[in-house]
């Protein structure tokens, strides 16, 4: 843990700093929902959670460890002269996964869908700007980007689909807090 710490950037460290109060803010919110009886606790802990869970990610690295990990199988293998085939299959998969993972909330929950999207459209908004950085961001490690013939890391501002989707589900937050004046 102390090697993946030590690496992160003050961009890193900023980043894992707004996950953590925007996981904090997310659970506060279900407090005051459950007080409240709106009916938004089970989405500000599920929201809660997730943040909380890519908060760490951003801590610990653990996507390096995972495409290292991969390597090493590959190498071991002899499957590095497929390398950019591996890696386009692995973004596909990764990003179907994402997509999927959106389409059984619809199907599945489609009140709840509804209700977050109703109810807290700035934390859908910004979840859906973290969903976006997180699919270019696997397009960057997956070198997809450069087989595609740019680099989506140099867009200047990267970085902020990141920081403003975590900044609007903070501002919902705290609109949503049970010591806020507005009530869901």
């Amino acid at each position: 843990m102390h090697d993946a710490a030590e690496r992160l950037t003050v961009l890193g460290w900023t980043s894992f700093a707004l996950y953590t109060i925007a996981a904090l803010l997310s659970f506060r919110a279900a407090l005051g929902s459950r007080i409240q009886k709106s009916g938004l606790e089970c989405i500000w802990n599920w929201l809660g959670t997730i943040l909380a869970a890519l908060g760490l990610n951003k801590l610990l690295n653990l996507q390096t460890s995972c495409i290292q990990l991969g390597r090493q199988f590959a190498v071991r293998e002899n499957l590095m002269a497929y390398r950019q085939v591996l890696e386009s299959f692995f973004f596909l998969g990764f990003t179907t996964g994402i997509m999927l993972m959106c389409l059984w909330a619809v199907l599945r929950r489609p009140a709840v869908t509804s209700l977050f999207l109703r109810k807290l459209p700035l934390a859908a908004v910004g979840l859906l700007l973290i969903c976006l950085y997180i699919v270019i961001r696997a397009a960057c490690f997956e070198h997809v980007d450069k087989m595609l013939g740019f680099e989506l890391e140099r867009i200047p501002f990267f970085w902020l689909l990141e920081a403003g989707g975590l900044a609007l589900i903070i501002v919902q937050a705290l609109r949503r807090s049970p010591f806020s004046v507005k009530r869901d």
